[in-house]
């Protein structure tokens, strides 16, 4: 099925560029406390819990020097701030719906546009693609009141950055036509 472009979701990008900063913050702290007790060769065989596998691989390397302690007693011996490595655990699976490669701190890219898919939405945007042309072409000429011009497209279009655009939400979510 074909879908059209008809927006973009900067809301959406911007939260999300909070949350990379943040996650890769965290990952980066979590990471610089347990090397100085381990040595992680693939940070991404820490996913989907970090704190579990930093015990297992921190009770490997040490259950030697310490057979009979449980690797609790073993961290805190050796003053590894558990309780702290828990809570960036637990705030770094807090964004478990954002994909990052925990070895190079890249995020999966992620396209942020808005897509008319169905076949209704993309007729409204066929019907509105030459109006909007008329309008730019008309705009760069004439002074227009680009208010009353949205207002009497029912706002099936917004003027955005200097130019009438289609309103995204008019075309995913009004049932009224054009």
């Amino acid at each position: 099925m074909e879908k059209i472009k008809i927006g973009y979701n900067n809301e959406a990008e911007r939260k999300h560029k909070i949350h990379i900063e943040r996650i890769t913050k965290l990952v980066r702290e979590f990471f610089e406390l347990i090397e100085k007790y381990i040595e992680p060769e693939d940070k991404n065989a820490f996913k989907p819990n970090l704190y579990a596998h930093f015990i297992w691989l921190f009770t490997n390397k040490y259950s030697e020097k310490f057979p009979l302690g449980s690797p609790e007693k073993i961290a805190d011996f050796m003053d590894v701030p558990i309780q702290h490595l828990k809570k960036l655990s637990t705030d770094i699976g807090l964004y478990n719906d954002i994909e990052v490669d925990f070895n190079t701190l890249v995020p999966k890219p992620i396209d942020f546009s808005i897509y008319a898919e169905s076949e209704e939405h993309i007729k409204k945007v066929r019907e509105l693609q030459p109006l909007l042309k008329v309008l730019n072409e008309y705009r760069k000429t004439n002074h227009v009141f680009h208010f009353d011009i949205c207002k009497g497209a029912n706002n099936a279009i917004k003027f955005q950055d200097g130019e009438f655009v289609i309103n995204p939400n008019y075309i995913l979510y009004s049932h009224r036509s054009i």
